[in-house]
């Protein structure tokens, strides 16, 4: 009888020990799952870093046009000089490595695009148009801001 007796406080030793560890890592998972982590501030995603500092410059509702290798983009906006006939299309590049703009500049007309990818093509429209008179493109370099005549066409 004594043996019974003794196999049950075993037993019963046991399955207290049992249960107080699995309310001890119960309560630990509890616990750490309950923990307030502290707010970290998130980084801004690049696409939005881009828009904040592009509509700082151009205002809202601008055309975005990437070059061909997604590092530069090309963002304008046409804007109304007041004369109905002429306006103008100010420029921003955006360097998407360096996440910072780094070129912009107002033109008269309205074709402007990339001719490859550190260069864009811009067609200014003359103010006073002559029948001997073509708009003639030109390139300008983005990253430094040279500007040079297109001899031939490339595209």
């Amino acid at each position: 009888m004594d043996s019974d007796i003794s196999r049950y406080k075993l037993i019963d030793g046991n399955y207290m020990l049992k249960t107080i560890r699995i309310v001890l890592i119960g309560g630990i998972v509890l616990l750490s799952a309950c923990h307030k982590k502290s707010k970290q501030s998130s980084p801004v995603p690049p696409a939005n870093v881009m828009k904040s500092a592009v509509t700082e410059v151009l205002g809202e509702k601008f055309k975005t046009l990437p070059n061909a290798t997604n590092s530069l983009f090309l963002c304008m906006k046409k804007s109304e000089t007041g004369n109905e006939i002429m306006y103008s299309t100010h420029v921003v590049i955006w360097d998407s490595v360096a996440s910072k703009i780094i070129y912009q500049k107002r033109f008269r007309g309205e074709k402007i695009r990339w001719y490859d990818n550190d260069h864009i093509q811009v067609t200014e429209i003359p103010g006073i148009v002559r029948e001997d008179e073509r708009p003639r493109p030109f390139l300008v370099n983005v990253k430094t801001g040279k500007k040079q005549e297109i001899r031939s066409q490339k595209k």
